[in-house]
């Protein structure tokens, strides 16, 4: 941080990431100094790796509705707030399940928190998979459950493969969620359910998620970002 007052620009991956941190880091640097600029998304080569043959999949399940999550298990992700969530939804739909990719801390407290629901076979915690894109190209519905993130690529990635997605309004969500896309519901259980139900009655339809057109706005604001504005437009 300390370094901060040498540079020209400090880019944040989403604009609500920039307020926080220049917010926070008053302290180091001016705040006109304070930008964002969008990762970009390889959609093509996350297409050909979740065509992988050797990729893992969850067991196939006929009629079966499958959610899928990934992400680290932590605090941050909040996934409690989905299984408890799904807890509520299975009673009405149970021929439904949820799937979780990733690892990390809070799994001893999520596999409890299963097993108290009577979720088991129902939540599958899968573990960490270095190419989690065959299971979430298996699966009819992309969630996240999350509190806060910086730019989640993971919401990024479901639209590329053409999920619909379910997502809690945690403050950077529309940096990867651009508008029309998806449904973003309250930071609670039963936002989250709402969502889920949403899915299930046929109301979050599958993204149009044009992949070029939203890197060219990506590049073009970084270009803007680092003081280029003049290569950003056409």
């Amino acid at each position: 941080f300390s370094t901060y007052r040498f540079f020209d620009h400090l880019v944040s991956v989403s604009p609500a990431l920039r307020d926080v941190n220049r917010d926070r880091l008053a302290g180091y640097a001016p705040a006109e100094r304070f930008t964002y600029a969008p990762n970009v998304i390889d959609a093509a080569g996350v297409r050909s790796r979740a065509a992988d043959p050797a990729g893992w999949r969850p067991p196939d399940a006929p009629g079966v509705v499958t959610f899928v999550a990934a992400g680290r298990l932590s605090s941050a992700k909040n996934y409690p707030r989905l299984v408890s969530a799904y807890a509520q939804v299975r009673q009405e739909f149970p021929d439904t399940r949820v799937v979780i990719l990733g690892d990390g801390e809070a799994r001893a407290e999520l596999t409890a928190l299963v097993g108290s629901l009577g979720l088991d076979g129902h939540v599958l915690l899968a573990g960490h998979h270095a190419n989690p894109f065959p299971a979430m190209a298996a699966a009819d519905c992309f969630v996240m459950s999350s509190d806060h993130e910086g730019q989640p690529m993971v919401i990024l990635e479901a639209l590329a493969l053409g999920l619909p997605v379910v997502s809690t309004a945690f403050a950077s969500v529309a940096s990867a969620l651009p508008a029309g896309q998806g449904l973003v519901v309250e930071r609670s259980v039963e936002g989250l359910a709402g969502g889920l139900r949403a899915f299930l009655g046929g109301d979050v339809p599958a993204p149009a998620f044009d992949a070029e057109a939203y890197n060219r706005a990506a590049v073009a604001q970084f270009l803007r970002a680092i003081g280029l504005p003049h290569l950003a437009d056409p």
